[in-house]
């Protein structure tokens, strides 16, 4: 089986962890959990909550654009996954990529380890393993559990020229969108 076959098995097992997530109408203490250490502003956060768990999702949608807009990291990570499987909103890759990346930018390991995997299958943005490789460190490095995998992956396809080239854009966007975010 091709190693890029096994990280789409990958990807397809995460993504139905976030299907499952996504659909836990019953336990919206869930999606608070998941975010809980970005701050929010409390009306229009727990409304789009409100409304996604009562499957008005073009409403959620109206509720957390404005809060992404404003770098809110949560509401960044919602709005992607709805653009990734359709919620509210056509399904688009490409801006599900734009609200990843702009979460990954801001220090958030889900969003980096989603953003690796998009450039791993060339997803709303090109194929680019050294991408997929550098984002895929740095969730990794801030304990993002399947980060390893596609790391690995990414780097069976790569030359020695690539991977290095990749280990020093991690450092640079290690310097960039981590440490900024990092408690002194």
């Amino acid at each position: 089986m091709p190693i890029k076959t096994n990280i789409r098995i990958i990807i397809t097992r995460h993504q139905a962890t976030l299907s499952l997530w996504w659909n836990a109408r019953s336990h919206p203490t869930i999606a608070l959990t998941l975010f809980a250490t970005t701050p929010v502003a409390a009306g229009a956060w727990e409304d789009g909550l409100a409304a996604r768990a009562a499957g008005d999702y073009q409403k959620a949608v109206r509720l957390f654009e404005p809060l992404a807009e404003r770098r809110n990291v949560a509401a960044q990570q919602m709005l992607a996954l709805m653009y990734s499987q359709g919620k509210g909103v056509s399904k688009d890759d490409a801006k599900a990529s734009y609200w990843w990346t702009k979460a990954a930018k801001q220090g958030s390991a889900m969003a980096q380890t989603n953003l690796a995997m998009r450039y791993m299958e060339g997803k709303g943005v090109p194929e680019n393993d050294v991408r997929a490789y550098a984002w895929s460190s740095i969730a990794a490095a801030q304990g993002g559990p399947i980060a390893p995998m596609i790391k690995e992956t990414a780097a069976k396809s790569m030359t020695p020229t690539q991977i290095a080239e990749a280990q020093k854009l991690s450092l640079e966007l290690w310097e960039k969108y981590i440490v900024p975010f990092q408690k002194k």
